[in-house]
């Protein structure tokens, strides 16, 4: 049987350092929160400013919870060049929670090259007053 390495593990070999963020990096959290109400309405197609990740970080994974939004109400979480980078369009029409950056396909690992502003889109119906999206993402930095 073959002995495979991974990329880091090969630069390891190579006497390479690695960066903070593939060996010894320090995990942080980004954690988030909105509730909606009659006074600050949440409607389809708005966006909301979640928090923001600085340069460099590595993101990998994070959580999101919210409470039942409405019939047909839902949400994607990414940033403002790809709306939907660490969730596809999430049903938030009952309470419950999704994972953020869980997949390959969702970006997990991915490096930010530049300070991103991580935002969530509402979309399919106008959000019902007096519920909360609340959540997290992981990113490895330093």
């Amino acid at each position: 049987m073959a002995e495979l390495y991974s990329d880091q593990y090969t630069k390891l070999n190579a006497s390479t350092k690695l960066d903070p963020t593939e060996l010894r990096g320090r995990v942080r959290i980004a954690y988030f929160k909105r509730s909606t109400s009659a006074a600050l309405p949440v409607a389809s197609g708005d966006t909301i400013k979640l928090t923001q990740l600085p340069s460099g970080a590595r993101v990998i994974g994070g959580n999101v919870a919210f409470g039942a939004m409405g019939a047909s109400a839902t949400a994607k979480i990414g940033t403002a060049a790809d709306d939907d980078r660490y969730s596809g369009s999430v049903d938030v029409s009952a309470a419950g929670h999704s994972e953020l950056a869980g997949t390959i396909a969702k970006n997990t690992c991915d490096a930010l090259t530049a300070d991103t502003d991580i935002i969530l889109t509402a979309g399919g119906a106008n959000y019902a007053a007096d519920k909360a999206v609340v959540g997290y993402l992981l990113y490895v930095i330093d």
